[in-house]
């Protein structure tokens, strides 16, 4: 994958251009446009190099075939969302900072602060992030757009880069760490604004865990299942406020230097967890805190996981072509995504391109 443009407007996309990956030697390939009984919704990015100038552009797939998205030059797209026909894309323009498409029509919505996260319910559409000034950082939710804002942490130094949002019935929950000087950090979740401490940092005992944040959500009936880490590599999952399991990668010989988990999902009781990570190789994700490794080799990397029935999807891109030292030591890459460990392509011969979120809805 060549060097993009990270914009300062995207600076949430940080971590997703951060990523080493893994190539699946052999891996049978899926004809894009047999999807079954669902429709795959992806999307993700493009670079292009051309009479010396390059830029990125956003990109969104529907069942393997490109779908058009107005101002998608000079822009990024990180998350998607499904609800009936209706089709919502959050990302940001070099001209108009941060936004979402609805159905390909791009909607500007602040320059100030940082969203990363939506969440669709009906016709209602729901955004996370964190408010950044100079003194202080609160985690924002909003409903519609900006003028609607209907969360802030009231206590400073609440971060939200990794955070998340759900909504279940009338019940909004939002993610992410809350630090408090002279105490430590909490992973926190708030529920219609009441924040939950998901561990004491003034607990000093063997089971005491080291800076911890809570980045993504899940609600299953009464239920509400976290994702988070402490540190940099140790992966948590809670379940309604109790940690169910906590894995430090150290200790499993997984060799990565960054654990980021960026998904989670219930199934007929089964916790699945996709994660972002710097360094481990290999094509992996978590079911009821074990390890499932579908690849070993490299020069693939994987981002989102979505579940829909028993069929486990990623996405994310392969590297192709070594472009050598001047590029940074980096490849070019082709956007993809897997189902079942069988890979998909979604661009051929790209300069760069990459996938970054896939959702499943069923026919």
């Amino acid at each position: 994958m060549k060097k993009n443009k990270m914009y300062t407007i995207l600076t949430l996309l940080v971590s997703i251009f951060a990523l080493t990956g893994c190539y699946t030697e052999g891996a049978t390939e899926e004809n894009p446009n047999d999807t079954g009984d669902a429709d795959v919704y992806v999307v993700g990015w493009e670079d292009f190099y051309i009479g010396g100038k390059s830029w990125s552009e956003a990109k969104y797939w529907k069942n393997g075939k490109e779908i058009s998205l107005e101002a998608s030059k000079d822009a990024q797209a990180i998350k998607i969302a499904v609800s009936g026909n209706d089709v919502y894309i959050l990302g940001g323009t070099v001209d108009d900072g941060l936004g979402y498409w609805k159905n390909g029509k791009w909607t500007k919505l602040a320059d100030s602060v940082n969203l990363n996260h939506l969440f669709v319910s009906g016709s209602d559409v729901y955004f996370a992030g964190d408010l950044r000034n100079a003194n202080d950082n609160h985690i924002v939710a909003y409903k519609n757009g900006v003028n609607n804002r209907i969360f802030y942490s009231e206590k400073t130094d609440s971060y939200g880069f990794e955070n998340d949002i759900f909504v279940s019935g009338n019940d909004i929950y939002v993610t992410g760490q809350l630090f408090e000087y002279g105490v430590g950090s909490h992973a926190v979740v708030w529920k219609n604004g009441v924040p939950i401490m998901l561990n004491d940092p003034t607990d000093d005992s063997k089971t005491s865990i080291y800076d911890p944040i809570a980045s993504c959500i899940y609600v299953a009936g009464t239920d509400v299942y976290v994702a988070g880490r402490a540190g940099l590599t140790t992966l948590m999952v809670w379940k309604n406020g109790k940690i169910l399991y906590q894995i430090d990668a150290d200790l499993i010989k997984w060799d990565t230097e960054e654990i980021r988990p960026n998904s989670i999902y219930v199934l007929n009781g089964d916790i699945y967890v996709g994660i972002e990570d710097n360094g481990a190789k290999g094509l992996r994700y978590w079911k009821n805190g074990k390890e499932v490794i579908i690849s070993t080799s490299e020069l693939l990397t994987n981002n989102k996981i979505f579940i829909a029935g028993s069929d486990v999807y990623w996405s994310g891109w392969i590297r192709t072509t070594y472009l050598g030292g001047s590029w940074g030591d980096s490849y070019e890459s082709d956007a993809c995504y897997w189902k079942n460990g069988k890979i998909v392509y979604l661009t051929n011969g790209a300069w760069g391109a990459g996938a970054v979120d896939v959702v499943v809805v069923p026919k």
